[in-house]
C-alpha cells in the first residue's frame, strides 16, 4: 500500500495553486480607477441581442422535446414527413 506522505512536488503545485488563487483578484482591480471615472453608455441592445439568443435557444430546446415526446408515442412528432 502506497504512504500517505505528500511529495515535494504535489506541496509545490498546491503552494503555486494558492497564489495564483489570491493573485487573480488583485490583479483584475488594476485599472479600476480609470474605469471609474470614465462615463460608459449603456448597451441595451446588446442585453436585448442575448435575451433574444436565450429565447430562441429555449424555444427551439421545448421544440426538440415535444417532437421527441411525439416519436416516444408512436408518432412522426409535430413535423410533417
Amino acid at each position: 500500500m502506497r504512504s500517505l506522505r505528500s511529495r515535494p512536488e504535489t506541496v509545490l503545485l498546491a503552494a503555486l495553486a494558492a497564489l495564483l488563487a489570491f493573485a487573480a483578484p488583485v490583479s483584475a482591480q488594476v485599472g479600476t480607477e480609470v474605469l471609474a471615472q470614465q462615463s460608459l453608455r449603456p448597451y441595451w441592445y446588446v442585453f436585448i441581442a442575448y435575451s433574444l439568443a436565450w429565447l430562441l435557444l429555449v424555444g427551439w430546446m421545448f421544440s426538440i422535446g415535444r417532437r421527441m415526446r411525439g416519436l416516444e408515442h408512436g408518432g412522426t412528432g409535430d413535423r410533417d414527413a
